[in-house]
């Protein structure tokens, strides 16, 4: 390696790692904005809608496969095998 490399690998390692550091800090920051959004939505409707089967069991089925959100036909049968297997594994659970 010749010497009048090592300051160009330097600065390309400071800018990786500066790169890295504020990158950090974005993600952190858009998490706890949409932490923020999220909880400024479900205190203006009022909690958020569930299903009452998911309720009934202790089950949150407010993502993005929720049934009756306007989901695809597909996401919407994803989620209802989703619900149905919790609800096995919930009565699975009560017998023992």
């Amino acid at each position: 390696m010749d010497i009048d490399q090592i300051p160009t690998a330097v600065k390309w390692i400071g800018s990786v790692l500066i790169a890295g550091f504020i990158a950090q800090f974005g993600k952190m920051l858009a998490e706890y904005l949409i932490k923020r959004y999220r909880e400024r939505r479900v205190r203006t409707t009022g909690g958020a809608a569930q299903d009452t089967a998911a309720v009934s069991h202790g089950i949150e089925s407010t993502g993005p496969l929720a049934p009756g959100k306007g989901a695809t036909l597909a996401d919407e049968a994803k989620a209802r095998k989703k619900l149905l297997k919790a609800e096995a594994k919930a009565r699975k659970k009560g017998l023992k």
